[in-house]
């Protein structure tokens, strides 16, 4: 198969039911030479399948596990080129979509802005590093500090709050939160996106506070995008509600989608696949556009985006990779899909 082809549904059920060919594609994948230079990425593959394969609600959901092992050997498929006139895609032609200098380095601060000594830690081919908020034994509420976690572009971190609750912090995000806690909710502040698996205590519900409304949350997995005047929040299990600043709250069930704006509000179905695979250290893209993956590979990466070729930003795509590749190879996947060419020149994404 050319980089660029695209599986059909025979072919894909082809590899479900035939151990030769679920083989083959991870033979495939070693001979375009992932394997030298992600040593793990067999038995990364094989969770993936597993985990995508437990979360499944649907049977449709086994195909695009099975399609994992071919976009990770390099192949980017290619769904349909868009010619709508009101497409518009999140990078702009022959502009930069991210400052030329982005900040580096997670801090932690007190709520006096002094700053916190970070001990960070980094498992081996895991993509993000890990900080782990130990609980203070005996904590007199009077000694309950806040803290302010900020990761800049470029860098992605897993916190674990004192609680069990584990938050994947997406690039340019930051989160407040105490370093215990005692009242009757445990309450954080998000500002930018975040995964949260929260520790269930019934008797003391999760509270996640952003601009436009509170996410409550009862034991479950959700996702929160919250910048600006807006919030998305996508409910992957279990049960949540989201109050709005007009007091009415609004409850979720798993597969939703629920925008919040200060006008008002929408609820849709969502694909969770996505967010399920960020969390489980992936880059996944099933259809999506060219220029929405080139945006977020530049807050991953760090790296701002020029693009002298418009057209191709409405390009839709499956694109799958781990999280942990490097920059260079993710965007050499990118150009394999002869369409145009993609490009690192002097740390910037070049598109043409």
């Amino acid at each position: 198969m050319e980089p660029g082809a695209e599986l059909t549904k025979e072919q894909l059920n082809s590899v479900e039911t035939d151990d030769d060919l679920r083989e083959a594609a991870t033979d495939l994948f070693v001979l375009q030479g992932m394997m030298a230079e992600e040593p793990d990425t067999e038995a990364a593959l094989q969770r993936f399948h597993t985990k995508l394969a437990r979360k499944a609600r649907t049977v449709g959901l086994w195909w695009k596990a099975v399609a994992v092992a071919a976009c990770m050997a390099g192949i980017v498929v290619v769904a349909h080129q868009l010619h709508r006139s009101d497409s518009h895609s999140t990078v702009a032609a022959v502009e930069t979509s991210a400052p030329a200098k982005m900040p580096t380095g997670i801090t932690l601060t007190k709520e006096d802005g002094k700053p916190v000594a970070l001990n960070i830690k980094k498992k081996k081919n895991a993509p993000d590093v890990e900080l782990t908020v130990a609980q203070p034994e005996a904590l007199p509420t009077t000694e309950v500090e806040t803290q302010h976690l900020s990761v800049p572009y470029g860098e992605s971190l897993k916190l674990t709050l004192p609680d069990g609750t584990e938050v994947y912090m997406h690039p340019g995000s930051s989160l407040t939160y105490p370093n215990c806690f005692t009242g009757r909710e445990r309450e954080v502040t998000l500002n930018g996106e975040a995964y949260f698996c929260v520790a269930h205590l019934k008797e003391k519900p999760f509270v996640v506070h952003t601009s436009v409304g509170d996410v409550r949350d009862y034991g479950t997995e959700f996702n929160i995008d919250a910048y600006a005047d807006r919030i998305d929040v996508v409910l992957v299990e279990g049960s949540a509600g989201v109050k709005t600043l007009h007091g009415k709250e609004l409850k979720m069930q798993p597969g939703q989608r629920l925008t919040v704006i200060k006008e008002g509000w929408t609820l849709n179905d969502a694909d969770t696949d996505y967010y399920l695979a960020w969390r489980d250290g992936y880059f996944y893209f099933d259809q999506e556009k060219l220029g929405d993956i080139l945006t977020q590979l530049s807050l991953s990466y760090g790296l701002p985006i020029e693009c002298h070729s418009p057209e191709l930003l409405n390009l839709r795509l499956r694109y799958i990779i781990p999280r942990k590749s490097n920059a260079r190879y993710a965007v050499e996947i990118l150009n394999r899909l002869q369409k145009g060419h993609i490009h690192l020149v002097d740390d910037r994404i070049v598109v043409r």
